[in-house]
C-alpha cells in the first residue's frame, strides 16, 4: 500500500476523481520519460485503470492488458471502445 496524495494505491478506489488524481500523480510521471514507451497492467478486470490508461499514453507509447479472465479481457476491451475518442496508444490484449 502506497500513500500518494489522498489516494492509497493497493486498495480499490471507488471515486473515479480519486483515481484520476492518483494516475496523474503516480503514474503518468513513469509513463512520460524516455523509458516509458511500454505499460503494463497486469488484473485489468473491468478496464476501469485502462480507460483513464489511454487518455495518458501519447501515440508512441503501448498498454497492454493482461488477466487471467478472458472474459475480463473481453469487457476491458468494451469499455475501452466506448471512450474511443481519447484513445492515442497502441493496445495489446493478453490471456494466457
Amino acid at each position: 500500500e502506497r500513500k500518494c496524495g489522498k489516494s492509497y494505491f493497493g486498495l480499490r478506489v471507488e471515486r473515479p476523481v480519486q483515481l484520476r488524481i492518483g494516475l496523474k500523480d503516480f503514474i503518468k510521471p513513469y509513463c512520460q520519460n524516455e523509458n516509458g514507451n511500454n505499460v503494463l497492467e497486469i488484473g485489468v478486470g473491468g478496464g476501469r485503470v485502462a480507460c483513464e490508461l489511454v487518455k495518458i499514453l501519447q501515440p508512441q507509447q503501448s498498454l497492454t492488458l493482461l488477466d487471467i479472465s478472458s472474459e475480463m479481457l473481453k469487457v476491458a476491451k468494451l469499455n475501452i471502445e466506448k471512450n474511443q475518442g481519447s484513445v492515442k496508444c497502441g493496445i495489446n490484449y493478453v490471456h494466457n
